[in-house]
């Protein structure tokens, strides 16, 4: 039986993040709109109000990394959290999935196999594989090996495995990461030590190109526009990518099944935000059955409204133009001091 090996994540302490959020005017204007409300901010409202400004609705843990917040401010006892673009070990695996299963199809192991091997979810790995189909053509061979590297070079290079909060209060499982580092290379070519523009990669790419539109159409896929590993829509963005390799990009517009839970996230983002809405005005529980079911675990948590409470509530970023505009302005720094895979393997 195989045996995982692990690397360890980040934890960014309190301390860290809100010293640096200090030199941001975003959090400054909320700071300083909280002021007017309360007069005094003690350091459980700041780090809470962090919490809130770093959680996003298009979070794969939607709602309950919102929930989680509202606890915090019920209970005024903030808790470890991860910001917009963090991933806990759950998340990396079921990215990882994904490059195992492409791994393994190119070395020609069984998908029961390259599951058990890496230890992955073998559900996952056999639609993988079902997508790929079993023909093994000198263009979907080149157009897997590139879309592993395209994966491999997100996974190791922009993946934040980070949390916030006190280390010595952080359970070991959250901070400990499955090394996938076996699952990224094909034929000894290790993914994780390419650039987009090296030679291996720019070989892919004129195969790749020689296949006419094809080519050029799934080319055109690699370079749109990536949401990071933690947002809720990322799998089926990799989904559709490797159905439509399967039939070697001939049909563009192809999708595979299922993936229909965009309007229903929407739909569901919207009822939070709603809700929230009713109890900070005070206005009561919505009539719409679906609205009223989160309405009630929203007032449940909440309590009673009270200005510290209604503050709290402004630092989420759907509700405040500077809690948005604080959320981008703190991802690129919190990725670039939360950990990439490359950097833990290193001894991170």
């Amino acid at each position: 039986m195989p045996r995982a090996r692990y690397i360890r994540g980040k934890v960014i302490s309190w301390e860290s993040l809100l010293e640096f959020l200090d030199t941001l005017q975003p959090w400054k204007t909320l700071m300083d709109a909280s002021v007017e409300r309360l007069r005094d901010l003690d350091d459980t409202f700041r780090r809470t109000a962090a919490a809130a400004a770093g959680t996003c609705t298009t979070n794969h843990r939607f709602p309950d990394n919102l929930l989680a917040v509202l606890e915090m401010i019920a209970h005024r006892h903030p808790r470890p959290f991860r910001w917009h673009g963090q991933i806990g070990p759950d998340r990396w695996r079921e990215a990882n999935s994904y490059a195992g299963a492409l791994s393994g199809w190119l070395a020609g192991l069984p998908p029961d196999q390259a599951a058990a091997s890496l230890m992955l979810d073998r559900e996952t790995v056999n639609r993988i594989y079902s997508y790929l189909g079993p023909d093994r053509s000198k263009l979907k061979l080149a157009m897997v090996r590139r879309y592993l590297c395209h994966l491999v070079y997100h996974l190791a290079n922009t993946t934040s495995l980070a949390i916030i909060g006190d280390d010595a209060r952080i359970p070991r499982h959250e901070v400990r990461y499955q090394d996938y580092s076996r699952a990224w290379r094909w034929d000894g070519v290790r993914c994780e030590k390419l650039q987009p523009t090296d030679k291996p990669v720019r070989d892919l790419d004129d195969v790749i190109l020689a296949a006419g539109v094809a080519g050029t159409n799934f080319l055109d896929y690699l370079r749109l526009e990536s949401s990071p590993v933690c947002h809720q829509r990322i799998l089926r963005h990799l989904e559709v990518a490797l159905y439509r390799i399967g039939s070697e990009w001939t049909d563009p517009q192809g999708l595979p099944a299922g993936g229909g839970g965009g309007a229903q996230l929407h739909r569901l983002q919207n009822d939070y935000v709603e809700s929230l809405a009713r109890w900070y005005d005070d206005r009561g529980a919505p009539e719409q059955p679906e609205t009223l079911k989160a309405y009630q675990q929203v007032a449940a948590i909440l309590g009673k409204p009270d200005e510290r409470k209604r503050a709290l509530l402004d630092c989420l970023s759907f509700r405040s133009s500077s809690a948005d505009d604080l959320q981008e302005a703190a991802f690129t720094w919190l990725k670039t001091h939360g950990c990439t895979p490359l950097q833990a393997l290193e001894g991170c």
